[in-house]
């Protein structure tokens, strides 16, 4: 599978940003350097921020020292809090686009698979909840063939939350595709932010 950014330091944990937030504040909080921030997340030495933005942290004992940390698991950091809303149902509809998206893959495939999905919720171009982002037409393969439908194991459950609360190993990627398995002239003039197993 291929997801798409340029990976340069190590990514632990996504940090939300709060009214009044600035690159100085937020580098502050996490003990972390502006320069770092700024380069993992692509943004311009004076950039501004907005309330409820995503900022990618590259610093794993900052984000253990500032927030509640729920669970570390499969290298994997989650806060308590998740990153977008989500109902039961949706965490279900999420963990079965997982498994048929991504079900022979080992954990971290499957979580990549998960954050593609959380990212798209929070990006303006596409719609705002985890069922609309799935079942938006000729978006996700499993909905056309209908592999959406099957039960999903508990893995995908978790790798689901593990997304939902804040995990993103794919640096913020909207797309995914397996070039093995299938050509795609679109994807393939997309910038290519990273590969897991054999999606990017």
């Amino acid at each position: 599978m291929f997801f798409v950014f340029p990976v340069q330091k190590a990514f632990a944990w996504n940090y939300v940003v709060r009214q009044g937030d600035d690159i100085s504040a937020v580098a502050r909080l996490t003990q972390c350097t502006e320069e770092d921030i700024l380069a993992l997340n692509k943004l311009e030495q004076n950039a501004s921020l907005t309330a409820g933005q995503i900022l990618h942290i590259p610093d794993f004992m900052s984000a253990s020292a500032v927030f509640s940390v729920s669970a570390v698991s499969s290298d994997f950091v989650v806060c308590d809090v998740p990153v977008i809303s989500y109902t039961d149902a949706e965490l279900d509809l999420l963990a079965r686009c997982v498994f048929a998206e991504a079900g022979s893959k080992d954990y971290a495939g499957q979580v990549a698979v998960a954050a593609v999905v959380v990212n798209r919720v929070q990006n303006s171009r596409f719609p705002d909840t985890v069922t609309d982002v799935i079942y938006a037409p000729k978006q996700f393969e499993c909905v056309d063939n209908g592999m959406i439908e099957k039960a999903a194991p508990q893995s995908c459950y978790d790798a689901a939350k593990t997304a939902l609360h804040g995990a993103d190993n794919t640096f913020g990627a909207l797309y995914f595709w397996a070039p093995s398995l299938v050509y795609s002239a679109y994807h393939e003039s997309l910038t290519k932010l990273c590969t897991i197993g054999d999606h990017i």
